[in-house]
């Protein structure tokens, strides 16, 4: 098999520009926090600071390990250099009630549902030198799930009280 390289482009090709890992980094549709070995915000991307309605100057320095989000058993598996990957309903009032960072008045009683994967970043001796997470917003999904239970219950309610027949047919072996 024969490695390829990577294309030359020329000094003022704007696809070059593209190419650059910061602007990768930058853009890409999940946020991502980049913490120290101790648990400290290092860096952020600006799909992270729009998922949170925060500024980049507001965060760096929090701590990962504080965070009233996360469960407790999760940081522990973290802490120990474990992966890990979890669901989380993201509670704006636990952040301003613990003061963990200063939210947007906007953001209070909001809840975000996120999908978070966390790394540890390990040297060759398996020493954690830091963390990457990465947040997914599931929220607009989880609505639509819960929109959908919603009116199948109130559906199953009408039906139950009415004088009304019901019967579910499989398409697959196309039978009732």
């Amino acid at each position: 098999m024969q490695k390829m390289d990577m294309p030359h482009f020329s000094t003022h090709n704007p696809l070059k520009k593209e190419l650059n890992l910061e602007n990768i980094y930058q853009k890409l549709p999940i946020g991502i926090e980049l913490y120290d070995g101790e648990g400290n915000l290092i860096d952020l991307n600006e799909t992270d600071e729009q998922l949170f309605a925060i500024k980049r100057t507001d965060i760096i320095g929090i701590n990962l390990f504080e965070n009233p989000n996360f469960p407790a058993d999760q940081i522990h598996r973290l802490k120990k250099g474990e992966e890990v990957a979890f669901d989380c309903q993201y509670a704006f009032d636990k952040i301003k009630t613990n003061q963990y960072y200063h939210i947007n008045p906007q953001q209070e009683n909001t809840i975000l549902y996120l999908s978070i994967k966390c790394l540890p970043l390990k040297d060759e001796d398996e020493n954690i030198y830091g963390y990457i997470i990465m947040f997914s917003d599931e929220t607009e999904k989880y609505k639509k799930i819960e929109e959908t239970n919603e009116l199948f219950n109130k559906l199953k309610t009408v039906i139950g009280d009415g004088d009304s027949l019901m019967w579910e047919y499989d398409i697959k072996v196309r039978c009732i």
